[in-house]
């Protein structure tokens, strides 16, 4: 991959919304904070619109929608779930966005800085397309309170060992963004946390973790995850009991709010 080119999900499409949907009570919980920093604005862009996970229920609320992304197969499902196209979306890279300057009135980033390596070339891009006296809306990733969740993500990455991959852009909990940001001239917001609840199983969690569901696994053999998927298995049945025993845990989703200059 050249240094300057973005990560594309189009792997990730079948199982995209599975693994990183927040539930419906949760998805309009953000929808209608983020809303209330939309409303009226204008046209606003999400960069890495993906499967709509963020834009969909925006512009189901009213906000006029642009997406962009990489992925063609990620869109496709967009617009399958909405049954058609329901606002314009373009096939282009987040470090050359294929817009005139001040073009909209907002952005929308959610998961995707941390998938580019050039990200802040991205991200003076983004300021580009966004009129001055603009807004961004950021989210720092879903911090996961579950330490058990945690600990099997971890024990897995123990079992890669140098096998294991990483992020090729900016940190993925966004402060990184955050800063370059504020770096760009931005006052910063935070925004009322947003929680979720999910509940899933040890094997349900190791079993997403080999079949490669995360970026970070992609360019990871199959036989070495397997291998160490079977080793995390091992551990966490002597560590935690049974691997199909319900594990529910509390996600915080936060984002972030920046007014241009």
């Amino acid at each position: 991959m050249a240094e300057t080119s973005s990560r594309s999900f189009d792997r990730a499409a079948p199982y995209y919304d599975a693994t990183r949907g927040l539930g419906a009570a949760a998805t309009a919980s953000v929808t209608e904070l983020l809303v209330s920093e939309l409303d009226g604005r204008g046209a606003c862009l999400e960069v890495g619109v993906g499967t709509g996970r963020v834009a969909l229920p925006l512009h189901e609320a009213g906000v006029p929608m642009t997406g962009v992304d990489l992925s063609r197969p990620m869109m496709t499902v967009l617009i399958e779930k909405a049954g058609g196209i329901a606002f314009p979306l373009v096939q282009g890279d987040a470090t050359a966005l294929p817009f005139p300057a001040a073009w909209f009135a907002a952005g929308v980033v959610s998961h995707v800085f941390h998938l580019i390596p050039a990200w802040r070339t991205a991200l003076v891009e983004l300021a580009r397309v966004v009129r001055p006296g603009g807004l961004v809306l950021s989210d720092l990733g879903s911090h996961d309170r579950s330490t058990l969740r945690r600990a099997v993500r971890d024990r897995f990455r123990h079992e890669l060992g140098s096998d294991a991959g990483e992020h090729p852009g900016a940190r993925h909990d966004g402060e990184e963004l955050a800063a370059a940001l504020r770096g760009l001239g931005a006052r910063q917001r935070s925004l009322p946390l947003v929680r979720a609840t999910r509940t899933t199983t040890l094997d349900s969690m190791i079993n997403s973790l080999e079949a490669g569901h995360w970026s970070w696994t992609w360019d990871v053999p199959a036989v070495v995850l397997r291998a160490a998927a079977e080793r995390t298995r091992a551990w966490a049945a002597t560590e935690h009991g049974a691997l199909d025993s319900s594990v529910v845990a509390e996600v915080e989703v936060r984002w972030l709010a920046f007014d241009l200059p």
